[in-house]
């Protein structure tokens, strides 16, 4: 479905849950198992919204450095996806998987942001 689409209907206060019944995950080791994409669509995501250009493939290894960086702090007892109970809950009539799925695109624009910030000389070295 497309941004339009979902738009549209969320005009005519139409509700759905694109995962019926969603439990989130309980570990990063989880999200990871259960969503494959994830971490690369909130890479995608979070880009769009820092306004940087990167390349597919520069997605592709950035999100790959995001997975061994939350990889290394799950190890570290600071698990990103352990600390969701702790969140605000969705507020009632919310879309409980896209509370969820915002909640780790938020960790990740949050993390390119500072990569970006500290770390890189400038962005057009990606």
């Amino acid at each position: 479905m497309t941004e339009e689409e979902e738009s549209w209907l969320l005009r005519l206060k139409v509700l759905w849950e694109p995962e019926p019944g969603f439990v989130p995950p309980k570990t990063f080791g989880e999200y990871l198992a259960r969503h494959p994409n994830g971490i690369r669509e909130a890479v995608e995501w979070g880009a769009k919204r820092l306004e940087l250009a990167l390349s597919s493939d520069d997605l592709d290894d950035l999100a790959q450095d995001l997975i061994v960086h939350f990889v290394g702090f799950a190890q570290d007892g600071k698990d990103i996806v352990e600390g969701y109970p702790l969140a605000p809950y969705p507020p009632p009539g919310e879309c409980k998987s896209d509370w969820f799925h915002g909640y780790i695109r938020g960790h990740v624009t949050s993390t390119v942001r500072t990569l970006f910030q500290h770390e890189l000389p400038s962005r057009g070295n990606w």
